[in-house]
């Protein structure tokens, strides 16, 4: 009982790949893939070119694609990206396991379709890895991606996945923890990546089976139109990061944010449809200052003369960005002029942006509804609203 446990003899593996040293595994030093890479699922550093712990099948799939262009064939898509399958800080981490590498794939390949060709080939090609040094940003990109699945998937449904509820909790947790630390330049690029998916994300969360449960039929909520009120906590985020700053890598988008507003006339209606200038009470004296709706009616008419292509896409948010508080205050207390500019804006952007798509065909729904129960007698209203689908009564 009193004798010493003697140790079992153990071997220093010399030579083995740099996968082994990094988890901290003894490396069979097989070539050209040793075991323990085989079971852990990564390409194993013997291979030439291999970066550490890259996932096996997305690095073979990419050498196929690198053989295919010098046998010179061309892909309508750009090839797989090589990337770790453990997405960490170096304080919060999480596997990147099958599933997960195969929802980044479609967000790079088909979530983006909305973006201009600059921002996707930034979104594609540099995001993804960021993200796997940053995992609020990669949970949040999870999250908008596996919402873009379920509108694909699953049109008739409006409420969030597991995967979605998951993803988007993780990535607004971690994100609120890193604002509350000292941001250091490294950070600046994924804090404003992550804020502007949390858009998208927040807008894509959309839960009303029917008008009669969407706003602004359903009972007033502090939470209505959270939505639409975070562009203002954008502005913060982009204040705090700088994205266009020398060495961001936003910074080759200037061109393309310098067109997300809108330079406006100082005073009167020219531009605006006359029947709606009569609506919003607009005359050649109107300015921001004296008409809450001066704004939201000039950028409406500006995005219903762009075209539905390039950059024209995500500029559709410019509404959201560009209206006033005053404004934005109108549609809280539910005014009639108010929620027919957002109805008309819904009508523009719902079949652009698809994360949209959803809120503005239900909530156009509930707007049109609520207009004909408590403001029936405003006929030059109602003869500019968008009309109702024959199914909803």
């Amino acid at each position: 009982m009193s004798a010493k446990r003697k140790r079992r003899p153990y071997s220093k593996s010399r030579f083995g790949c740099r996968n082994c040293k990094l988890r901290r595994v003894k490396c069979d030093e097989a070539r050209p893939q040793c075991q323990r890479c085989k079971d852990y699922g990564v390409l194993c550093n013997f291979v030439a070119g291999a970066s550490d712990l890259q996932n096996l099948a997305t690095g073979l799939q990419c050498r196929r694609s690198e053989t295919a262009n010098r046998l010179s064939l061309k892909s309508p898509l750009p090839p797989p990206l090589s990337l770790p399958v453990v997405c960490s800080d170096g304080v919060a981490s999480f596997e990147m396991h099958a599933q997960c590498m195969a929802r980044l794939e479609r967000f790079r390949m088909r979530t983006l379709h909305s973006f201009s060709t600059e921002m996707m080939k930034i979104w594609q090609h540099q995001i993804p890895y960021i993200a796997f040094r940053n995992p609020y940003l990669m949970h949040t990109m999870l999250a908008v991606s596996a919402a873009h699945e379920r509108y694909q998937h699953m049109p008739t449904s409006t409420h969030r996945t597991r995967t979605e509820t998951h993803h988007s909790f993780h990535g607004v947790l971690l994100f609120n923890q890193k604002l509350s630390q000292p941001i250091d330049l490294s950070d600046r690029d994924p804090l404003w990546a992550t804020a502007a998916l949390l858009g998208i994300m927040t807008i894509a969360s959309f839960d009303a089976a029917t008008p009669q449960e969407a706003w602004p039929l359903r009972p007033s909520n502090p939470s209505d139109l959270e939505w639409f009120r975070l562009s203002d906590a954008k502005w913060t985020i982009w204040n705090l990061t700088n994205p266009l700053r020398p060495g961001g890598i936003f910074r080759a988008m200037a061109h393309e944010y310098a067109q997300m507003h809108f330079e406006l006339p100082p005073v009167g209606a020219e531009s605006i449809p006359p029947a709606l200038a009569e609506v919003c009470n607009m005359s050649a004296s109107s300015n921001e200052e004296n008409n809450p709706y001066f704004v939201a009616a000039h950028v409406l008419a500006r995005l219903q003369r762009l075209s539905d292509s390039g950059s024209a896409d995500i500029r559709m948010v410019i509404f959201m960005c560009q209206t006033q508080p005053t404004f934005q205050n109108l549609l809280r207390e539910k005014d009639p002029v108010a929620l027919l500019l957002l109805s008309l804006w819904y009508v523009r952007t719902g079949s652009v942006l698809w994360w949209i798509e959803k809120r503005s065909r239900m909530e156009n729904q509930a707007i049109r509804l609520y207009l004909e129960r408590f403001h029936r007698g405003n006929g030059s209203i109602h003869q500019l609203l968008p009309s109702l689908p024959e199914h909803v009564t």
